[in-house]
């Protein structure tokens, strides 16, 4: 078939598919394109795509405006964003506008991002994995945050939310730090207690001792509980049951919570 009379057929073809539906035309004509020339060698398709662009008239600033003009119908609406695109969008929203500064599309950009994604995500597994031992809570919430994000991708019922998971960590924090005020003011009471001048006065029961000599007994009596205290407060002891007392008001605290949830 003449060259002219194939240019014919293809713009013929072309204005169909536009008119057809022009959101999916380009795709359409580039399949009708490749089908249709599929028996001629490279340079016998790129002769016959120069002289259909040039029975159009398309410039090169506007081809897909021109080629609309040219066949009559409107121009398309634009397509869906070319996959470079998409991910040089994703990853200026992800980034903030410092982002505009760098080749988004390169390879090595996309390295690194990913780079430190991965470094992100690991910590805060590591971060809440250790958080939850740390706490008593060894075995809670084990998914981890990629799991909790692809979750949110295939459905919106996913069972862990990445609020949730995030959640974690503030209900950490907010239970430790009430945890350890409650544990310090139980610590902090036992040492008044034993220290308290009714307890020492107590300790020293009935004597006939009067004036002077029955101060001299409760300073005594004072002076051991003084030691004793002192003597806890500086073995190992007192840091195993400051840790015992946080440690049952952090599972008391949880609780609160799950009951509250």
């Amino acid at each position: 078939m003449p060259e002219q009379e194939i240019t014919r057929e293809i713009l013929a073809k072309i204005r169909a598919l536009y008119e057809k539906d022009p959101d999916t035309a380009a795709h359409a004509i580039r399949e009708y394109l490749e089908m249709r020339l599929s028996d001629r060698d490279p340079a016998a398709r790129i002769a016959v795509l120069k002289a259909v662009r040039d029975a159009i008239g398309i410039p090169e600033s506007r081809p897909q405006a021109a080629l609309s003009d040219a066949i009559g119908v409107p121009e398309a609406r634009p397509q869906a964003a070319l996959p470079d695109e998409v991910m040089a969008r994703f990853v200026r929203l992800l980034l903030g506008e410092r982002a505009h500064q760098a080749d988004l599309s390169s390879e090595q950009v996309m390295e690194k991002l990913a780079g430190s994604l991965n470094t992100v995500f690991d910590s805060l597994n590591e971060m809440i994995m250790v958080m939850n031992q740390t706490l008593g809570r060894a075995g809670f919430g084990e998914e981890t945050i990629r799991a909790v994000i692809g979750g949110g991708l295939e459905t919106e019922e996913s069972p862990t939310t990445l609020t949730g998971y995030l959640g974690q960590i503030k209900q950490a924090f907010l239970v430790a730090h009430r945890a350890f005020q409650k544990s310090a003011h139980a610590k902090v009471q036992e040492i008044l207690a034993e220290l308290s001048p009714n307890k020492i006065e107590s300790d020293a029961g009935s004597t006939l001792k009067f004036g002077p000599l029955r101060k001299a007994e409760l300073f005594d009596l004072y002076t051991d509980a003084y030691e004793k205290v002192f003597k806890w407060f500086s073995s190992p002891r007192f840091s195993e049951d400051l840790l015992r007392e946080f440690e049952k008001n952090v599972q008391k605290s949880y609780s609160k919570e799950e009951v509250r949830s």
